[in-house]
């Protein structure tokens, strides 16, 4: 008898043994479980638990088992309200809750400590209005949204400036329920867009990754709304479709929401802030019918300067190897999308593994997003292109300097060399608030010259940094600079209508037309307010005081409508600006036409002749000696001015007329270097590239004055061959680039 119950007690032992090995695995397997997808598994795994407790309890009623018990009865409920409310059904949620409320205040008498998942008792018994809050975000109800999350952190007031990741997230979906309701009602609200952003990044604040993720999605809408296309046609559409799809994420607002690949990835960190001429979104109010072109071009210009980065940070970019295929920023210009694509890829490859997986992993998403554009599907386009520079996040940091002074030189005593110091003050190319960057470097970088940082400068803030690392030097670099003209006139901030500027853009052979934004870039345009100010310079500080008074004529060269006569209403309008005792002449007499010069004006002293541009001097020279066929001008001081001109054409006209005694005054002076195709003007890459632009110009000059001139060819590049780059407010010279 005394043996059998010996054994029974052994068998008891054994049975409890093996229930506390199943629970003790079970345990583990929910608390994976519970970090995963896989809810559903998790609250089967933790009913299971339940049944295993009873049993170990019922054979062995000790606190331990009760512990296990209470633990178990714990997490059923909490997995069950888990995953009730992410099925959408919240009223099932709200029992799940009430019910692991209950178990905690058991727990939490036995044990004295509050379980995991829920902080405190406030934060179980609060669920209520957090689950409406997402049931109304979920039916896109968002101000009711905004109202439960704001009851919701009312309630749980105390977890406030603690770092407590629930309470940080709902802070920030109320702040976001309010402006998606402001969206929806068509309020403007680009102060709350920045508000949100800066949230995400205020220091001890704890944002889920679910969080971050959600905030992933409602880019698209961000940069929809920001750049007002509620007037745009079809915008108005746009804006609730994107609206639905951020409704459609509301499981994000779940802390245990399962994140699919994307959504991991995009919740590790902030938001990448992208350089300002990739992120055009804004513009688009701006460009009516013209919108896919504009997206095309620049998403293209996005992996253009991915890809002109890689080059120049690639190890045979700077060995010096003739064999690299490493190629230069005109080559990458002219590539098609598909060879821009794929040889982004091959620079990538050999440098980082990690970073090729990115990549290649984010491809297709470009190709998606190019589709949808070409479709017309703008709200899928806005979606997958910003999914796509999320994906991405490795685009180089561009700067502009503004200064760059050497402060000193640091020595190496081992190599018996020395490096100079430079303190680069310059401008971040984005559009965030942070805009000026002073970097301690051993790297010059000119005034007005683009150079790139590494990507991770597109995440950092800092005002001031001395760069110590090689791989942090600033990299020059020429092709942002026609980058950020794109996205300047493309937004209505250049001097025609953007429209007007992308049908431009649009003419040209795709191949050539970054070569045509690059010309373009180095246009000198004088708006009208730049040509009365130069006219007032030119009139304050190069005419002499002796012949500002009565006895002085102002004449435009050429008859009525050219250039010159132009140029004389441009100064009297500037010269009305100025102190009456600096322009002690009368308008109506002194500003004249040539036929005033026919017969002797003894009450005359001096004349001024004004045109516009002296491109080879030739025109203004035959029109001079035309006009000084007047015998009396002869002795007479004659002046014959231009807003600007070449240094050689004015060198020629001052040596041609010296014998008549006939100064000539320019306000603004170019060099050869200036002109477009010169051997010296930074534009071109090397000479391969100069005289591939210059032969397609000319092609392209001759065939839009075919017919205009006998010889078109002579004039392709601009009145026998000028290759000016200059246009006015009321005209443009005909020595600038037909183009």
């Amino acid at each position: 008898m005394g043996n059998d119950k010996h054994l029974a007690a052994n068998h008891r032992v054994q049975a409890l043994s093996e229930l506390e090995d199943q629970y003790e695995r079970l345990k583990r397997e929910r608390s994976a479980l519970a970090h995963s997808p896989r809810q559903d598994e998790a609250l089967n795994a933790s009913t299971r638990m339940v049944e295993i407790a009873k049993e170990m309890y019922t054979a062995d009623p000790t606190p331990k088992r009760r512990k296990n018990l209470e633990y178990a009865t714990y997490y059923e409920a909490v997995s069950g309200c888990v995953v009730a409310q992410l099925s959408a059904d919240f009223d099932g949620a709200k029992s799940y809750a009430a019910a692991a409320a209950a178990a905690a205040r058991s727990f939490r008498e036995s044990q004295r400590f509050f379980p995991n998942f829920f902080v405190d008792e406030a934060d179980i018994t609060s669920l209520g209005e957090y689950l409406d809050a997402v049931k109304a975000f979920r039916e896109g109800e968002f101000v009711i949204a905004a109202n439960k999350f704001d009851r919701w952190l009312s309630l749980n007031r105390h977890r406030d400036g603690k770092g407590d990741a629930r309470y940080d997230s709902n802070h920030f979906h109320r702040k976001l329920s309010s402006t998606l309701d402001a969206i929806d009602r068509g309020v403007e609200c680009a102060a709350e867009w920045d508000e949100l952003e800066k949230a995400l990044q205020v220091p001890h604040r704890n944002i889920y990754r679910t969080t971050r993720a959600l905030w992933d999605h409602v880019e698209p809408l961000k940069a929809a709304a920001r750049s007002g296309v509620d007037g745009f046609p079809g915008g108005h559409v746009m804006i609730e479709v994107l609206l639905g799809r951020v409704k459609d994420n509301w499981q994000l607002l779940s802390t245990s929401a399962p994140l699919t690949g994307k959504d991991r990835e995009a919740g590790l960190e902030e938001t990448v802030r992208l350089v300002e001429f990739v992120d055009v979104f804004h513009c688009l109010n701006q460009v009516g019918k013209f919108w896919r072109y504009l997206l095309l071009q620049s998403f293209r210009n996005a992996l253009m300067l991915k890809s002109d980065y890689e080059s120049r940070i690639a190890p045979s970019a700077s060995s010096g190897d003739s064999r690299s295929t490493v190629m230069a920023s005109f080559e990458i210009e002219q590539l098609s999308d598909a060879d821009l694509v794929n040889y982004t890829r091959d620079l990538i490859a050999p440098r980082s593994s990690a970073d090729l997986n990115i990549y290649v992993a984010s491809t297709p998403m470009w190709f998606e997003a190019r589709n949808s554009i070409r479709r017309a599907d703008l709200a899928n386009a806005m979606e997958k292109c910003r999914r796509y520079y999320a994906k991405l996040r490795s685009f180089p940091h561009v700067i502009r300097a503004k200064t760059c002074q050497l402060t000193g030189v640091m020595g190496d005593s081992n190599r018996g060399a020395s490096t100079p110091q430079y303190r680069l003050v310059a401008e971040r190319v984005w559009r965030n608030p942070e805009t000026e960057l002073t970097l301690e470097t051993a790297q010059a970088v000119p005034a007005g010259t683009y150079a790139y940082l590494r990507p991770r400068w597109n995440r950092s803030s800092k005002r001031h940094y001395r760069i110590r690392d090689p791989l942090d030097l600033p990299i020059t670099a020429r092709m942002p600079e026609w980058m950020v003209l794109f996205e300047r006139w493309a937004s209505g901030r250049g001097p025609v209508a953007a429209e007007v500027f992308l049908q431009w853009c649009q003419q040209i052979d795709p191949r050539w037309r970054a070569t045509a934004l690059r010309l373009l870039s180095r246009l000198i345009f004088l708006n009208e307010a730049d040509i009365r100010e130069l006219w007032k310079e030119l009139y304050r500080t190069r005419i002499p005081a002796s012949q500002k008074g009565t006895r002085t004529l102002y004449v435009g060269l050429g008859r009525a409508a050219k250039s010159g006569q132009m140029q004389l209403v441009w100064l009297k309008q500037a010269l009305t600006e100025l102190p009456e005792a600096e322009r002690s002449f009368d308008f109506k007499t002194a500003f004249q036409s040539e036929d005033a010069l026919r017969d002797e004006n003894k009450e005359i002293d001096s004349v001024v002749f004004v045109d516009d541009f002296f491109g080879t001097g030739d025109q203004a020279e035959d029109f001079t000696n035309a006009v000084l066929t007047y015998p009396w001008l002869a002795s007479r001081s004659l002046f014959l001015c231009a807003l600007a001109g070449f240094e050689d054409a004015i060198n020629k006209l001052q040596d041609n007329l010296a014998s008549h005694s006939v100064r000539v005054l320019v306000a603004k002076t170019l060099a050869s270097k200036d002109r477009a195709f010169a051997q010296h003007n930074s534009l071109w890459d090397s000479d391969v590239d100069r005289e591939g632009a210059r032969h397609w110009c000319e092609e392209l000059g001759a065939s839009l004055l075919l017919g205009q001139f006998d010889e078109a060819r002579e004039h392709a590049l601009g009145w026998r061959g000028s290759e000016a780059l200059i246009a006015f407010h009321s005209n443009t010279p005909n020595n600038t680039l037909p183009l």
